[in-house]
């Protein structure tokens, strides 16, 4: 499947290909755009998620079992982050050598040279600390409520404008991560 679909149980049938024969460059990409907003989502996910365990989900320890829960799930949050951000690393050193190989087509070399050039500056940001645009949503959301029953059982019990609140918090987080290409 090579489109996004963000309808729900939708399932996308492409029409069928007629059978050809051309040339084709290794190393040489079409437009990054999609790819580029499509990993920056993911990881704004990512983020958004890391911040989860860190503010919410560590306020629920008892015991080493469920520090270790919550060790491990940042440990793989920050692998998955690394990977990905890697993968765009890769991506951006490919993006010179794809340009020379584009003829008339200024919009997607221009958006590749972009993306090579400002790669660095996106990375850096990337691997800084959560900006807290959200700050006093995030307060509002963590006094809301108690740690009196289980993790689940709190989190299910939320009031919705509550839940609200958490979601707008999560929210801002993968949407500061998505402006940093636009």
């Amino acid at each position: 499947c090579r489109k996004d679909l963000s309808i729900e149980n939708q399932l996308y049938v492409a029409g069928s290909l007629k059978s050809t024969t051309q040339p084709y460059e290794m190393g040489v990409y079409g437009k990054v755009d999609r790819i580029i907003k499509n990993n920056l989502a993911y990881i704004g996910n990512i983020l958004a998620l890391r911040e989860w365990y860190r503010v919410v989900r560590s306020r629920f320890i008892r015991d080493q079992f469920d520090q270790s829960v919550l060790d491990g799930g940042m440990m793989n949050l920050n692998l998955i982050l690394k990977e990905r951000i890697k993968c765009l690393d890769d991506l951006s050193y490919k993006m010179e050598y794809s340009s020379q190989w584009l003829k008339d087509n200024d919009r997607v070399i221009e958006e590749q040279l972009r993306f090579g050039a400002s790669w660095s500056d996106i990375k850096n940001k990337l691997t800084q600390e959560v900006p807290d645009q959200n700050a006093d949503t995030l307060e509002r959301f963590a006094a809301g409520f108690t740690v009196d029953e289980s993790y689940i059982e709190t989190i299910q019990a939320l009031d919705p404008s509550l839940r609200n609140e958490g979601c707008s918090w999560l929210q801002s987080i993968v949407d500061s991560i998505e402006q940093l290409w636009s």
